[in-house]
């Protein structure tokens, strides 16, 4: 998705490219709608060598201890080990979501993110991310339905 639909195609045959500066900036400017955070890792590693999946209400409350209230947790159906936060369709609900962002990319920095074992050692990290364009592939139908995807640059927030 690194083309750069403003401009016509060169004699009607391809598009131009943009920069690997704009691509990378555009990758993050068309977010999904409501702001969406996809989470990864939910599973938790149990002394016989299995895993136990998070409950989204075990993950919705961590997020309201850390103050992100009113939210909508679900499975991500069919990629195992994953959540969607969904936060409000408004300027406020994409500031909480790009705050929670921020704080996933401290790389288990925070306690609620990271189980640690009577050794010390890390086990289990939570992480996730944003939720761009390029990542509606990997929510299941129910979600894609229920998200469009919008423009950073251009959002218009009176809806």
């Amino acid at each position: 998705m690194g083309w750069n639909y403003s401009v016509d195609p060169v004699h009607k045959k391809a598009y131009q490219t943009l920069s690997n500066a704009d691509a990378e900036a555009n990758r993050g400017d068309l977010i999904l709608w409501p702001p969406t955070i996809i989470v990864e890792n939910t599973y938790t590693p149990r002394n016989d060598g299995q895993k136990d999946a998070m409950s989204n209400k075990e993950l919705e409350g961590k997020l309201r201890e850390m103050g992100f209230g009113g939210v909508t947790v679900k499975p991500l159906v069919g990629k195992d080990g994953a959540m969607v936060v969904r936060f409000a369709s408004s300027l406020a609900g994409l500031n909480e979501a790009v705050r929670l962002a921020e704080l996933f990319k401290a790389e288990g920095i925070n306690p609620m993110f990271v189980k640690v074992d009577e050794n010390g050692q890390r086990t289990w990290v939570l992480y996730g991310y944003l939720a761009t364009a390029w990542n509606l592939d990997a929510l299941d139908t129910e979600s894609k339905q229920n998200v469009v995807i919008k423009s950073r640059k251009e959002l218009d927030l009176s809806d």
